[in-house]
């Protein structure tokens, strides 16, 4: 689907061209009080920004839906569709909540950039960044670690010390030798393996929730996708390995290097 709006929407739908319209949505529930915009349609703009707009305000070159599937958002007051092309931009949101105009983390970038690559589009600076810049990643994960190993050694107030680590280390420097027998590849569903196993390191059986769901969930989920994004592509195997004592490490076995995430505690 592809359109634009029929006002000029500040500095940001300036080509002669017609945009991608990747998704639309429409309240089921509507409260007291509250206003039925009807349709919405979620447009990129010249900078790959999305932007909701009413059916009204907007001019369709093509409105053909056939692509366009349904999906269920977190916020279910709202039925959501959105072309079957961009399906990662929803799965692999934080909340995946209809709300995706508001999404500018790492990985929401990074997995829209993939999206248009897929349909030959050519890339922005701004998005070239956010997928291809690897260092800035690794940053974040470390960054997003720290507070996570204060919080985890916090919780338990043991003697023992627990740390979360992530590194990158290449094939032909590694101590790593799969040969081994206690190197299991993951061959289930790699996000779901993965959260779980982050969510019971760093909460045990415990959920935190606050106002807006459960806590624990979200910051499991959140270095998930942060870990997820530096992946162009898929990588080659996934292993679980328990390294002695008690040190379980996730390895991706991505092009010429592993990346390694490491949950340990010392005694």
């Amino acid at each position: 689907m592809r359109g634009r709006p029929f006002e000029k929407a500040s500095a940001v739908f300036n080509k002669k061209d017609d945009y991608f319209i990747i998704a639309y949505r429409y309240r089921i529930n509507i409260q007291d009080g509250e206003h039925d915009r009807g349709e919405e349609y979620l447009i990129l703009d010249d900078d790959f920004k999305l932007h909701y707009f009413e059916k009204k305000r907007i001019y369709f070159a093509d409105n053909e839906k056939s692509s366009f599937i349904e999906v269920k958002p977190i916020d279910d007051y709202y039925k959501f569709f959105i072309d079957n092309d961009f399906i990662n931009v929803f799965e692999k949101s934080l909340s995946k909540d209809s709300d995706l105009d508001f999404s500018g983390e790492i990985w929401d970038r990074t997995w829209l950039a993939k999206c248009l690559l897929n349909k030959n589009v050519k890339l922005n600076r701004e998005l070239e960044e956010a997928l291809y810049d690897e260092k800035y990643k690794l940053t974040l994960i470390l960054g997003f670690l720290d507070f996570a190993n204060e919080y985890i050694n916090f919780e338990h107030g043991t003697n023992s010390d627990f740390e979360i680590d992530f590194c990158k280390e290449k094939k032909n420097k590694s101590y790593l030798r799969f040969e081994e027998n206690n190197f299991e590849q993951i061959t289930d569903n790699m996000e779901h393996y993965l959260i779980n196993k982050i969510r019971y390191f760093l909460f045990g059986d415990k959920k935190i929730k606050n106002n807006y769901g459960i806590v624990s969930d979200k910051l499991s989920r959140k270095l998930y996708l942060m870990i997820d994004c530096i992946f162009i592509d898929k990588p080659n195997a996934i292993y679980n390995h328990n390294e002695g004592g008690w040190s379980n490490l996730t390895i991706f076995d991505y092009k010429d290097s592993y990346y390694i995430l490491n949950l340990r505690e010392n005694n």
